[in-house]
């Protein structure tokens, strides 16, 4: 049934073609019938024989039904139908224009760049067609991945063929605006994609590039010899002991220099790219070019996280070639990440909200420990929440947890009672630690009992100094829950 509403729609479109009396009115029909048997694909529509409820196969309609429309001169009318068979004229506009596009063709991939190296949520459909025919056909492959809307700008996408032979044009929708990219069988450039699973990233490089010896697993490199090429190290729990840049710049420089053998007067790159980080440096030295980012372990930079390091030059390696290499870089396995939390925070039987610009971790049952923690490494100020079992009425409880900090070496400043929404009884403990060098650190103390048998201590650290109205803000915000587990 699906498949004769899209012919019934196609022969309607080719007789409003020739129906040069009444154009309009055959428009209006085809418009029409393109609209019901898109409306009919969804899973749950009232049409003879039902909707269809895999997504994959509703794709595989739209496809073969955009090819079709190829047999008809492009026109604004076609291009009404075009997006309706995708829904795009239902795409939310977006103030996050990319910059100049560009359609990359390599012999196994496609690929559409964004100078601006922008996240515009776009869709791209893809097509080919041989030297020797016409019609343009939808290609399959890539556009399963880039039929709907998403981050699909700057990625390769492979092809299930070869390009060779062919001409190449991809289709990017932008807010529900069509933009069309034609690249001829001269523009597929002599690369190939190849892949370091170690160092989890991978690169299109010209043919007879092969890899070589690096002193390290967590390094790569692919070139024509030993002395030039792509070379690519992974350096994890780094900690930047400076501004996130100079650190970069200056651990990125004395690996190319020790690399090429000479990295001289270094010229900062116009738009500094690798891997979408946000801390990023790239330079080129004559036709080479090297860059460094930083990925997070959470929020911050200064909390550390993980480097990578990017070379391509060397003998016999030009300025666009060690361009296009560098530009093809993808990385395949990501950074470690701490999960990302919302400022406000919940876990089974709590909730709170944290400073600004925290980085938090939600515990896992599986791993002894806290159930949340919270801190900001560039003060020092750390929260975290641990759940015990009680075994003793509260008051016992908490002249147990006092002599506890006392026998510790701390010192009770003072002990208070506190209303804390979903607690049977609760109290606030100020206490402080002194170092060897005699500063004084001052920490709170959030000792509750919720629920049945719940004993609740959550600690508010500021080594720093600098946060305390921030931990009372948090401390002041916790509630606790019924608990599910």
């Amino acid at each position: 049934m699906h498949y004769l509403r899209f012919n019934r729609a196609l022969a309607q479109l080719a007789l409003a073609e020739l129906d040069s009396a009444h154009p309009t009115a055959g428009w209006d029909a085809a418009r029409q019938s393109y609209e019901e048997a898109v409306r009919c694909l969804e899973p749950d529509a009232a049409c003879p024989g039902g909707g269809i409820p895999e997504p994959s196969d509703i794709d595989s309609l739209r496809m073969a039904a955009l090819t079709d429309l190829e047999l008809f001169d492009d026109s604004d009318s076609v291009d009404t139908l075009r997006a309706i068979v995708l829904g795009a004229a239902d795409d939310e506009e977006t103030a996050d224009e990319p910059g100049r596009l560009t359609l990359d063709v390599f012999p196994l991939e496609l690929q559409l760049g964004d100078e601006e190296l922008s996240s515009t949520p776009v869709r791209i459909i893809w097509y080919a067609r041989h030297a020797d025919d016409e019609q343009w056909a939808v290609l399959p492959g890539p556009t399963w991945s880039t039929i709907e809307v998403g981050d699909h700008l700057n990625q390769p996408f492979g092809t299930w063929g070869p390009t060779s032979g062919y001409e190449l044009r991809a289709d990017v929708y932008i807010g529900g605006s069509r933009q069309s990219f034609v690249a001829a069988d001269d523009d597929v450039g002599p690369l190939s994609r190849v892949v370091s699973a170690l160092v989890g990233v991978s690169a299109a490089v010209p043919d007879g590039w092969r890899t070589w010896p690096t002193p390290s697993e967590m390094q790569w490199h692919v070139g024509p010899d030993e002395t030039s090429g792509l070379w690519l190290r992974r350096v994890e729990g780094a900690v930047p002991d400076d501004l996130v840049e100079p650190y970069l710049t200056a651990a990125m420089r004395e690996w190319a220099a020790g690399t090429l053998g000479a990295f001289p007067d270094p010229v900062a790159g116009e738009s500094p790219w690798l891997f979408g980080g946000d801390d990023v440096v790239e330079e080129w030295s004559g036709d080479a070019i090297a860059g460094a980012t930083l990925h997070p372990f959470g929020i911050d930079a200064f909390c550390g996280g993980t480097v990578f390091e990017a070379i391509v030059g060397g003998e016999g390696v030009d300025a666009d070639t060690a361009a296009q290499v560098y530009s093809s870089l993808v990385l395949d396995r990501a950074a470690v990440a701490m999960p990302y939390v919302d400022r406000h925070a919940t876990v089974d039987g709590l909730a709170i909200d944290l400073p600004d610009d925290w980085d938090a971790a939600v515990g896992m049952d599986a791993v002894p420990g806290p159930e949340l923690t919270a801190g900001s490494c560039t003060d020092g100020a750390y929260i975290d929440a641990h759940r015990y079992s009680a075994i003793s009425p509260f008051p016992e409880a908490l002249e147990a947890e006092l002599a506890y900090l006392r026998d510790s070496d701390y010192v009770v400043e003072s002990v208070d009672d506190h209303d804390v929404p979903g607690a049977t009884d609760a109290a606030v403990i100020h206490y402080t630690w002194t170092s060897d060098s005699g500063t004084v650190y001052p920490r709170f103390e959030l000792f509750a009992h919720a629920g049945d048998d719940d004993e609740w201590i959550l600690n508010f650290d500021d080594y720093g100094s600098e946060s305390t109205q921030a931990l009372l803000d948090a401390l002041s915000s916790v509630e606790f829950t019924a608990a599910t587990g």
